[in-house]
């Protein structure tokens, strides 16, 4: 049978239209990252400037056990749900994320009631100062908020729907500055009341994105209770890397606050702040690019899959690196003038985030190709071992250095991981050769 060419698109057209695709798609994840970003930096920046030292120090502790909750959930629900989601039927896929999702909260609503109901009783027991037993437990709040936006915002990004994550996002950054604004300003302490104005901006997006994802492809029909064995041994593995890869990267803050003080915390996290949009970019990146990778993968190879993350990174650090000298040449005005501070080892202490955030972009882009071919096991042994050199520099530098050396050791850290993550893939490319 013949067939017609007026009927039949030819390759360069759908070609192209892939293409437009992808650059929609990407368009759309960096947009959504760079509102995170932004408001992450004038939640920062607001504290830093209206608030104490020690408050600004109890918001770092306080976010950074916040990432490391919503990185173990990543690490065993969204990471092995976006390597193993694109290999099923439509339908089949609709059903894990259904399931995952109902039976995910309702265990975090169980948990987080059940322990901000344990800390207030501390509190009424006297166990627990007035302070920290009301921040524990709005804590709670936010923790379950939190954790609830992430998941739906990896079940869009795994149906490639960043359009959708951007309209949450945007929820959640209208009412996180609002509320950032009003608690930096009118309140003290502000950081019980920063951490209630973020789970109210949680749930919003939440709404949002759960709205979405309820109309299309929906979030109901038949349980599928194997997907939990499915990820089990995937998941256990990403979040043994997860807690090792969070005990230095974010860990830092607490080994600084016990050997110096959250004023020092402070100060770190101050000049830290001003390097959070590539982070973030790099963050909301990565969460659209795995499910990418892991069909580039499924279709065309592992080869392919490497050719366009080595474009991503390339594209990010170029990003980077212009972004790099933009602040180095404005740091004056920007710690003196922005964040109202005057910061002890301001420039080194600059110099040693830019190479850490450097090494950790490239790194997480590149961990990518490793997550596609469910080397969990291999990655968490190398995360291991990245951060005992990492926590073990930490807290020697800080005796040498004092808080700039916190940093030292976290270079060393992302150096020795990178180092690990390209001889794991070029390992890979060898077994898919022989295989």
């Amino acid at each position: 049978m013949s067939t017609d060419p007026l009927s039949t698109p030819s390759q360069a057209v759908l070609d192209n239209a892939g293409k437009a695709r992808w650059v929609k798609l990407f368009s759309s994840a960096v947009i959504a990252q760079a509102l995170l970003s932004a408001a992450n930096f004038i939640v920062g920046l607001m504290l830093i400037r209206h608030s104490t030292d020690e408050d600004y120090g109890h918001y770092v502790l306080g976010f950074s056990a916040l990432l490391l909750l919503t990185g173990i959930q990543s690490a065993y629900i969204g990471g092995p749900i976006a390597v193993l989601a694109p290999r099923q039927s439509a339908e089949r896929k609709q059903r894990m994320v259904a399931t995952l999702y109902r039976q995910s909260t309702r265990w975090i609503l169980l948990g987080t009631l059940s322990l901000a109901v344990a800390f207030g009783l501390m509190g009424l027991a006297g166990l627990l100062t007035p302070l920290y037993a009301v921040m524990a437990v709005v804590y709670c709040a936010t923790a379950a908020t939190a954790l609830q936006r992430e998941y739906l915002r990896t079940a869009l990004m795994i149906y490639e729907r960043p359009q959708s994550v951007l309209l949450a996002d945007i929820a959640y950054v209208v009412i996180l500055v609002a509320g950032a604004a009003a608690a930096a300003l009118l309140t003290r302490p502000a950081a019980p009341w920063m951490f209630a104005v973020m789970a109210a901006a949680a749930l919003l997006a939440a709404i949002v994105a759960h709205r979405q994802l309820a109309a299309n492809p929906g979030l109901s029909g038949e349980p599928l209770p194997e997907v939990w064995r499915d990820i089990a041994m995937l998941g256990a593995w990403s979040v043994a890397g997860c807690i090792i890869h969070w005990s230095f990267s974010q860990g830092y803050n607490y080994v600084v606050a016990a050997t110096l003080d959250l004023t020092a915390v402070a100060a770190l996290n101050a000049t830290r702040l001003l390097l959070m949009p590539v982070n973030l970019l790099i963050t909301g990146i990565k969460s659209l690019l795995l499910p990418m990778a892991a069909r580039w993968h499924n279709q065309q190879g592992l080869d392919a899959m490497l050719r366009r993350l080595m474009m991503f990174s390339a594209a990010v650090l170029f990003l980077t690196l212009i972004y790099y000298m933009a602040l180095w040449l404005s740091r004056e005005w920007l710690v003196a003038e922005v964040l109202k501070k005057q910061l002890l080892q301001r420039d080194p202490m600059l110099l040693c985030w830019m190479a850490v955030f450097l090494l950790s972009g490239v790194r997480d882009l590149s961990m990518t190709a490793l997550l596609v071919r469910e080397q969990f096991r291999l990655m968490s042994y190398l995360t291991a071992v990245a951060a005992v050199f990492a926590l073990s520099t930490c807290w020697l530098g800080i005796q040498l250095y004092g808080a700039v050396g916190a940093v030292g050791g976290l270079i060393l850290g992302e150096s020795i991981n990178l180092i690990g993550v390209f001889c794991l893939i070029q390992r890979e490319r060898k077994l898919a050769r022989n295989s």
